[in-house]
C-alpha cells in the first residue's frame, strides 16, 4: 500500500463508494428519473454514457457509467468507463470521489490505456484536496511507471508546479 493511498483514506473521513454506488453523503445525484434504455451491446451503452460526459450532464453520466461498470466490469471499455466516472466527480469539484474512482481504476484496470491518466488525475485530485505531498508522490510514480506517456511528458511538470513539488 502506497503512503498516499493510506493518507487518502484518512482524508475521506469514512465516506466510501461501495459496489452499490455512492454512499456516505458523497453523492451529487439530483432526484431525477432516468428513462430505461435498452442497449444491444456494451459499446452502445458505453457510447451513451460517454455522450452524457461530453455534453456536460455529469450526474446522468455518473449513473450511466456506474451501470456500465456494474454490468460489464470485464469489457474492454471498462477501464475507459472507470476513468470517465472519475471525471464526472472531478468536473463537479468532488475531488475525494474523483481520487477514489481514479485509484479504483489503477487497481482494477492497471493495463488500461487510461492508466497514466488515472495517476495524473489522482495527483491532481489530491492536490486540490490540499494533500500536496501525496500529490507529489503520485506524480513521481507517474514519471516512474509511465515515463513515455503524454500525461507524463506534457502535463506532469505543470501539475507538479501547481502542487509545489520539489
Amino acid at each position: 500500500e502506497k503512503d498516499y493511498e493510506f493518507r487518502f483514506r484518512e482524508v475521506e473521513n469514512g465516506t466510501r463508494v461501495g459496489s452499490g454506488g455512492v454512499s456516505g453523503g458523497a453523492s451529487n445525484i439530483p432526484n431525477t428519473v432516468v428513462a430505461p434504455v435498452t442497449f444491444n451491446t456494451p459499446k452502445q451503452q458505453y457510447d451513451q454514457a460517454y455522450g452524457l460526459v461530453s455534453s456536460g450532464d455529469y450526474a446522468a453520466a455518473e449513473i450511466s457509467l456506474l451501470e456500465f461498470l456494474e454490468t460489464h466490469p470485464k469489457d474492454k471499455l471498462a477501464g475507459n468507463a472507470q476513468y470517465w466516472l472519475g471525471q464526472t466527480y472531478y468536473a463537479r469539484g468532488n475531488y475525494a470521489s474523483a481520487a477514489r474512482a481514479f485509484l479504483e481504476g489503477m487497481s482494477k484496470y492497471p493495463k488500461s490505456p487510461k492508466a497514466p491518466a488515472y495517476l495524473l488525475k489522482v495527483g491532481m485530485s489530491l492536490n486540490l484536496l490540499g494533500e500536496k505531498n501525496e500529490a507529489c508522490e503520485v506524480f513521481r510514480e507517474l514519471n516512474t511507471q509511465f515515463p513515455q506517456s503524454t500525461e507524463n511528458t506534457r502535463m506532469r511538470a505543470t501539475e507538479e508546479r501547481k502542487a509545489g513539488c520539489t
